[in-house]
């Protein structure tokens, strides 16, 4: 994360000084298993791996096992599946203040 001051601004005909450019890198996340399957009842660890970009982020997960809530998710995950299937978990990693794009792993 950069900031460079600026010494003005020209909006229209309204000057305003002094300010703070803040650049951040963009968000890059990517999504890991402690294991690649888990038997119904047993414990699973996801684990969201962010890079880039400036505090604070809102993590959110989908496409979660069944039993698993997607509340209070953050960047790792403890899961335990209550019913056996095929799951496709996708982590979100946006900013808190609903600024830039969300970026997924899937």
């Amino acid at each position: 994360m950069d900031r460079f001051p600026v010494d003005a601004i020209r909006i229209g005909e309204i000057v305003t000084s002094p300010v703070t450019v803040l650049l951040v890198r963009p968000v890059s996340v990517s999504l890991t298993a402690n294991v690649s399957s888990v038997p119904v009842n047993g414990s699973v660890r996801l684990t969201a791996a962010v890079s880039g970009g400036a505090e604070p982020l809102r993590v959110s997960w989908t496409g979660l096992p069944t039993g698993c809530s997607a509340s209070g998710g953050g960047y790792l995950y403890m899961c335990v599946p209550s019913a056996a299937g095929t799951f496709h978990v996708t982590v979100w990693v946006n900013y808190s203040t609903g600024h830039g794009p969300p970026r997924r792993s899937t």
